[in-house]
């Protein structure tokens, strides 16, 4: 299986479109929503390679915690949708598409599954 390289595009987040995020990262809006994401090397993130570097501490704990900046970083100034770690897509316009883990679907899936709570 060949290793893809290149750069890919990693999806941190879901926030209202037109919104001010850290300049590490940049936003793709698809209607109100934006997929807040940044740039990686494929290479990194290949699927063949990826269960391996899940088993890395070190790489595992350096990803966990730039994925959890990212996302405290956006929050000090709005709303944000967290995303699945490792998400990464090839092209940039993929991070707000209606694909499968896209922003727009990762809004509506948290919209859906929204519960009333109380306590009684």
């Amino acid at each position: 299986m060949t290793v893809e390289d290149g750069p890919g595009w990693y999806l941190y987040g879901v926030v209202a479109a037109g919104s001010a995020v850290p300049d590490d990262v940049s936003l793709v809006s698809e209607g109100p929503v934006a997929g807040v994401a940044g740039r990686v090397s494929l290479e990194e993130f290949d699927p063949s390679v990826l269960p391996e570097r899940l088993g890395d501490a070190a790489w595992l704990e350096r990803r966990i915690r730039a994925h959890e900046r990212v996302l405290e970083d956006v929050l000090r100034s709005v709303a944000v949708v967290p995303c699945r770690f490792c998400t990464v897509y090839r092209r940039r316009t993929s991070c707000a598409g209606s694909s499968p883990s896209g922003a727009a679907t990762s809004v509506r899936r948290s919209i859906a599954f929204r519960g009333a709570w109380s306590l009684a």
